[in-house]
């Protein structure tokens, strides 16, 4: 029942393992590729408890991290307070109602994001991509008004206490916008996408007076509408191929 009416909405993969019991497959994949799979279990009328089987935290493992218990409390006081528990199987997990299904979904499939990304910083860092260079050049073409402050790789400290860096800062008008990149390569990987959306949770957290934008390389219409889907309301999600029109409108 629950595949036919709420969770058909949202364009996830829904099946049905018993009558009260969804496995949900999101098109948001994990480091290695995985795809994001949620699961939904019923309790009475109406009443859920929504999970993701600890996928998050043996993907983490599987890529070479060491879970130590100081680690594995960092993850559970992160998701904490986004509404999100860490339970004793090592799920990520959060109750709902059938209402709020949706809702659930999301915040669970954003949370396992954060934590993929808490756990980047027991990786060695990427170096900066070419796209992002090249979003940087563009805005330095452009001739914004006096009015307008613009600014590049500005270190902001997040509710985590961890040091984000900031590719493109654009401040006026009573507007502090932070701007950044993604590129989904030829292999998929999603790492970029979700480090992004980590570092935005973060920040927001830290101050209600930031506005979120993302330039995408927009290579192929699905994947845009991916990237769209991901970052939801989190932030205005740009395709660099109509830089012309959004750069006049950031302007203003």
């Amino acid at each position: 029942m629950m595949c036919n009416t709420v969770l058909s909405n949202l364009g996830y993969k829904c099946q049905s393992l018993a009558d009260d019991f969804t496995q949900i497959t999101t098109p948001f994949t994990l480091n290695d590729g995985s795809f994001i799979t949620l699961f939904i279990e019923q309790y009475g009328s109406d009443h859920f408890l929504v999970t993701d089987d600890a996928q998050t935290l043996m993907n983490i493992s599987a890529r070479g991290v060491n879970l130590s218990n100081k680690r594995i409390q960092q993850i559970a006081q992160q998701v904490k307070r986004n509404g999100v528990s860490l339970n004793e199987r090592g799920e990520l997990a959060v109750y709902s109602t059938q209402q709020n299904l949706a809702n659930s979904l999301n915040l669970l499939t954003q949370n396992a994001i954060i934590s993929s990304q808490l756990s980047s910083d027991w990786f060695k860092l990427p170096e900066v991509d070419n796209f992002e260079k090249t979003v940087k050049t563009e805005f330095k073409r452009f001739n914004f008004p006096n009015q307008l402050s613009l600014s590049f790789d500005n270190k902001i400290i997040g509710a985590s206490g961890h040091e984000i860096s900031v590719p493109i800062s654009l401040t006026g008008n009573g507007k502090n916008k932070l701007i950044f990149t993604t590129s989904i390569n030829s292999s998929r990987s999603w790492a970029g996408a979700y480090g992004i959306l980590g570092k935005m949770i973060d920040l927001s957290e830290n101050s209600d007076n930031q506005h979120y934008i993302v330039v995408d390389n927009d290579l192929n219409s699905q994947q845009f509408n991916e990237i769209s889907l991901l970052f939801n309301d989190q932030a205005m999600v740009l395709p660099f191929s109509k830089k012309e029109t959004w750069l006049e409108r950031l302007a203003n």
